[in-house]
């Protein structure tokens, strides 16, 4: 026996990126679960019931100069060649401070210099442990503290001429995961870059002066206004180098002043080791700064023809950004109550990889004012790279339905990776004209009333 539930009349489609399956009739001897696609209605039998349509996905990638790095979780620094996205180059500028004010140094020709390193805790690292040069800058300029003043990613600042870096130091073969050895001594991953001891010098004098500078962290840092940490590498290979996450926050990361002072003990005049150290944490302000060259790469050419996004389009951090549109949506009624709109966007990578495609992206559905910030197209903002099915899958019903009821315009919808400002994460996803098997979707489950 059949009945009309409710006596109304319910329609439910179900849409991909390659399929339109068309609306029909659902009737049964039971009553009718509404939550379409869990319990309710058997999703292998709306797709066998129907005609097909077809509509097409829209893909490729836009580069946004505006991506916030002011203060961020991890600071970011060195050169890459990705064979894929070309060059990328990330940067940090930082305020130290005083680990104690008013530090009794002594006099200048009681002290005997050892060594000034700068040492940064490694979080992470993407590409290749091939050697750098690193180069340090003292600034010109104040980072501002104030909360209304931000810092992109193509933010800089002046810095004095001289290169702090010790000569014949700034070359260095990172080494992210082995344990640094001080004083026979192992301790934490970390990048230690010693630096000229005019340096530490010029800092005691300053000190022994009589001046204020060391009585607090507010005169010191209007005395000196920090650093900036860089590279200069003349050339880097294509597949060569590698960018590097640095936990400034750890006790590990900080500037110390190693030197033994004279010293009169028991009468005896003996050279006792010290060390004075300043402090980069949460209490400093600092940003990453990043430079990206797509020239000559397929990155580049979807980047100056959208239509090359088709076949592949791209992510990356620190301003790529990967656009879906969904031109279709209109064909849906606007009466429709959207129930599922899975969007699986295929990626192409393999673990272990050198290049990293990060563990989270954010998709979201308008322009945004640099960083992390957007509207979420579905329940929320970010969405899982799979290892496993090699994918980036998003319900995003929430968004469809607000595009097909009135509520908002049809925008794109763009994708880029959670570690947007902090990372040398990429993405290369497969579109809709890929040569590949796996081909970006769209599966959407609809009813009608």
């Amino acid at each position: 026996m059949i009945h009309n539930i409710g006596h109304m009349w319910r329609k439910v489609l179900t849409l991909s990126a390659t399929f339109l399956i068309a609306i029909f009739l659902i009737t049964s001897c039971k009553k009718v679960d509404t939550t379409v696609g869990s319990t309710g209605i058997d999703e292998a039998g709306l797709l066998a019931a129907g005609a097909i349509d077809t509509f097409s996905l829209e893909t490729y990638s836009v580069l946004d100069d505006s991506i916030k790095t002011k203060n961020p979780l991890i600071h970011t620094l060195g050169e890459m060649y990705d064979p894929v996205f070309g060059q990328i180059k990330t940067s940090f500028y930082t305020q130290i401070r005083l680990e104690s004010g008013n530090p009794s140094f002594g006099p200048l020709t009681d002290i005997v210099m050892d060594s000034v390193v700068l040492a940064m805790r490694f979080s992470y690292y993407t590409g290749k442990l091939s050697t750098q040069k690193f180069e340090v800058y003292e600034l010109n300029e104040d980072i501002s503290s104030d909360t209304e003043v931000q810092y992109y990613s193509t933010s800089t600042l002046t810095t004095k001429a001289t290169n702090l870096v010790e000569a014949g130091a700034g070359s260095i073969t990172p080494e992210p995961i082995a344990d640094a050895i001080i004083d026979t001594v192992s301790v934490a991953p970390q990048m230690r870059i010693r630096l000229d001891t005019t340096f530490a010098k010029t800092l005691i004098t300053e000190a022994n002066s009589g001046s204020t500078t060391f009585d607090n962290n507010d005169n010191f840092k209007s005395y000196f206004k920090g650093l900036y940490i860089t590279t200069n590498n003349t050339s880097i290979s294509p597949g060569q180098g590698g960018i590097f996450g640095f936990n400034m926050s750890s006790s590990a990361s900080k500037l110390t002043m190693y030197f033994k002072r004279w010293e009169t003990i028991s009468g005896v005049s003996t050279l006792v080791k010290k060390e004075f150290s300043f402090i980069i944490d949460g209490s400093t302000d600092s940003f990453n700064s990043a430079v990206l060259n797509h020239a000559g790469t397929n990155v580049g050419e979807v980047l100056m023809n959208a239509s090359n996004g088709q076949k592949e389009f791209y992510a990356q951090a620190f301003g790529l950004r990967a656009v879906v549109k969904i031109p279709g949506l209109d064909s849906i009624p606007k009466n429709a109550i959207i129930h599922k709109a899975i969007l699986t966007l295929p990626i192409q990578y393999q673990t272990g990889s050198a290049y990293d495609v990060g563990t989270l992206v954010q998709m979201i559905e308008k322009e945004y004012e640099g960083g992390n910030s957007g509207i979420a197209v579905g329940s929320i903002t970010t969405a899982t790279v799979s290892d496993f099915t090699k994918s980036v899958t998003q319900d995003i019903a929430p968004f469809v339905q607000s595009v097909v009821s009135g509520l908002k315009v049809n925008k794109p919808i763009y994708i880029l990776p959670v570690r947007s400002s902090t990372s040398g994460d990429r993405i290369i996803f497969n579109g809709p004209n890929t040569t590949n098997k796996a081909k970006p979707k769209l599966y959407i489950i609809y009813t009608e009333f």
